[in-house]
């Protein structure tokens, strides 16, 4: 049996992925890809807008456009000055949801936007892209981690596959 990273690990995931209804994109070779081929306008847009505004509307029928904007602001919002509160505020905002203006249908005043449907798994949107180029902010490097798990176009997993011969797996994919 080969212990490659590849054939032991990177794509047996991805096959698992794909029995249980997630689309893969794949690159073959991952200097050959452009943003448009994961619905992004640049590399370095890490959440994939087309896809969460689809997301937003399926999932809350009652949004309008101007409303799907503000949300789609609001997520990509940096608060606080650490990771941590970042993170936090992100989790915050997939798990409670976020409040519009009204919902202009009904008229309720304040309704809460579900940027992840908890209740009806089939409306959400899941997508794990291989090899994803992404530009380091700031400097002409990119960097392509293994898989990149999308939920609704957000990235809610990184994933950096270790060959089981590799020695310290867990610090070689940090460094990676």
């Amino acid at each position: 049996m080969s212990y490659n990273e590849n054939d032991f690990v990177h794509q047996p995931f991805l096959d698992e992925l794909k029995k249980l209804g997630w689309k893969v994109i794949e690159f073959d070779n991952r200097f050959k890809q452009t943003p448009q081929d994961t619905d992004r306008e640049t590399f370095k847009d890490i959440i994939i807008e087309k896809r969460l505004k689809n997301s937003l509307k399926k999932i809350n029928p009652f949004l309008e456009d101007d409303q799907v904007d503000y949300v789609i602001r609001e997520i990509k919002k940096h608060h606080g000055n650490s990771l941590i509160q970042n993170n936090a505020r992100i989790h915050q905002l997939l798990t409670e949801g976020i409040s519009v203006d009204e919902n202009r249908q009904t008229k309720e005043k304040s309704p809460t936007v579900k940027i992840i449907d908890f209740e009806n798994i089939e409306n959400n949107d899941f997508l794990a892209v291989s090899e994803l180029q992404i530009k380091v902010k700031g400097s002409e490097l990119y960097f392509y981690p293994d898989v990149v798990l999308f939920v609704n176009g957000i990235p809610l997993v990184v994933i950096e596959a270790k060959s089981p011969k590799v020695k310290n797996p867990l610090q070689k994919a940090f460094e990676d």
